[in-house]
């Protein structure tokens, strides 16, 4: 339910939400003529369709486009986003 990214200095986390949790279990309904494991990597690729649609649109740096799509999708999709140093995160809001 938690996933850590370290870049440089900076630690990352990505928290799954109980509202992320629902739209996944929603979502899936509605295809539930394919396999779960199906369902879900379309819900996967609609989140990677939703980043890519945004770094895409972004301007600067890739590093700012990355931020950019990462808070976009953290948004969309109601995840926990988390940056900070030496083991202090906060939340990104």
């Amino acid at each position: 339910r938690v996933s850590f990214v370290k870049s440089g200095d900076t630690t990352y986390m990505l928290a799954r939400t109980r509202e992320f949790d629902e739209r996944m279990t929603r979502e899936s309904a509605e295809t539930e003529e394919y396999t779960e494991q199906e369902r879900e990597q379309m819900f996967v690729n609609g989140m990677r369709q939703h980043y890519n649609g945004v770094f895409d649109a972004t301007k600067g740096t890739v590093a700012q486009k990355t931020e950019a799509a990462t808070r976009a999708v953290v948004k969309e999709y109601k995840l926990g986003y988390y940056a900070g140093k030496n083991a202090k995160l906060e939340r990104v809001r």
